[in-house]
């Protein structure tokens, strides 16, 4: 009888042995991932002389082997909390605080695998100004600003706050505004829809605005961007060129061209392009028509948010403090120059015609020149001129297009001067009250955009 053969595996472990290997492999891991803690003098603290900065941050390592932050990065200011950001596999994760000098929270947020996600407030220390929520780096549901009565449509921080490496801004940890607004907006991110209510603080409701996709559609549920358009083509106004231009053009980017008692905004579509001029009232900061939609909707929104209203003057569309009222005097006596209907003169003063830049020190009488001197309507400037002539010259560049009429009353109204009609001719002279620096006002620098090309 032949006894069986057993074949053993060259390689036999117990459950003990594999049990002690299995623990060993964790311990490698866990030593090898095992977090530790860096301090120096950041670079703001190294180069400030008024405090010492302190940077703390927490690391671990990848696995790839590489260090990165896992846990809370902090900065402190002669040991005084300055700035907190917690970290998870190297990327934002959890609360993120910024703190003023008596360790008051500034501002604080919420980030989730590097998105802002969740609960957001900013404040002075003792007053949060601005809360709300995000979700996914979108503000989503309720938020609630508190602002100055003469500050627009706030809308919740994006950029630096959400910047993984940058500080927050201080514009976002301002102190309580007073008088103040109180502004709550409904954001839902998915549709690109918010509502947004402004009140005083007892609970009065002053004014609503919605929005979709980033464009007002109404205000005070009337649906605003239709009446602007509709008002262009009214009686009052009747500018057809500048209803179909705002119908299509696009908010793009702009410039503010400020000239003493008005500024001039220029908007650089794509390739659309306009000019709106603003009466400029003491405190009003610069408007924001950085938009992606379009440009009559951030143009009703500026607006109507920061206390102005529309106006038609000399052929262009002006925006004027509201308190100002509904009526609108002529001071340059534009308006009242009438030619007999059907005149050589009543034709030309109706004509459309480029005007170009002016170089001068004394702008009036070389740009009267420039629109009337080559026309049969007379016109006497004497009394303006200088008592020592200075050199000047109309420039080659195109400056705009303008009916002659709204061409003088434009250069009228900035320079102080007001025009009298005496049968066909026409009289210019300073108006009561001129100052010397609307004297040297130019309405034709090189700057400016023509609306139309």
């Amino acid at each position: 009888m032949t006894t069986p053969t057993r074949n053993w595996s060259p390689l036999r472990f117990s459950l003990r042995t594999l049990l002690l290997a299995i623990t060993l492999v964790a311990v490698a891991i866990a030593v090898y991932r095992w977090p530790w803690e860096e301090r120096h003098l950041s670079s703001s603290g190294a180069e400030n002389p008024l405090f010492q900065e302190v940077e703390i941050a927490t690391y671990r390592r990848d696995w790839r082997g590489k260090a990165v932050l896992n846990g809370p990065l902090r900065i402190q200011r002669d040991g005084r909390p300055h700035y907190l950001a917690t970290y998870y596999e190297g990327e934002l994760h959890g609360l993120r605080q910024c703190f003023d000098e008596q360790g008051r929270v500034l501002i604080e947020g919420y980030y989730r695998h590097g998105k802002m996600h969740g609960p957001f407030r900013a404040g002075d220390g003792t007053t949060w100004v601005t809360e709300g929520q995000y979700r996914d780096n979108a503000p989503h549901g309720t938020w609630r600003f508190l602002i100055s009565e003469r500050y627009g449509s706030p809308t919740p921080p994006g950029f630096p706050y959400l910047a993984p490496l940058t500080l927050p801004g201080e514009e976002w940890a301002r102190p309580l505004p007073n008088p103040h607004v109180v502004v709550t907006s409904e954001w839902d991110s998915i549709n690109g829809h918010v509502k947004r209510k402004w009140a005083s603080p007892s609970g009065e409701l002053l004014r609503t605005a919605e929005y979709r996709h980033g464009d007002l559609v109404l205000w005070n549920d009337v649906p605003i961007v239709e009446h602007f358009i509709a008002w262009l083509r009214s009686p009052y106004v009747d500018d057809e060129r500048l209803a179909k231009f705002f119908e299509t053009a696009k908010s793009g980017n702009w410039y503010e061209d400020g000239r003493g008692d008005y500024s001039v905004l220029g908007f650089l579509g794509n390739p659309e392009k306009a000019v709106v001029f603003r009466e400029n009232r003491e405190g009003d900061s610069w408007l924001d028509f950085n938009s992606p939609g379009l440009l009559a909707a951030t143009l009703c929104e500026e607006t109507l948010a920061n206390g102005f209203r529309f106006d038609y003057r000399y052929g262009q569309l002006w925006l004027v403090p509201a308190e100002d009222g509904e009526e609108f005097i002529d001071r340059t006596g534009v308006a009242q120059v009438a030619f007999e209907p059907g005149s050589t003169q009543a034709h030309e003063w109706e004509t459309r015609v480029n005007v170009f830049t002016v170089s001068a020190h004394d702008v009036v009488p070389i740009a009267i020149d420039q629109l009337l001197a080559e026309t049969s309507i007379e016109f006497d400037y004497s009394v303006l001129l200088p008592k020592e002539p200075r050199r000047g010259r109309t420039t080659s560049e195109k400056h705009a297009t303008y009916r002659r009429r709204d061409a003088l009353g434009l250069l009228l109204q900035a320079t102080g001067c007001r025009v009298e009609q005496q049968g066909n001719k026409l009289i210019f002279t300073p108006r009561p009250g001129r100052t010397e620096g609307e004297r040297y006002n130019n309405p034709f620098p090189a700057r400016i955009v023509d609306p139309f090309g």
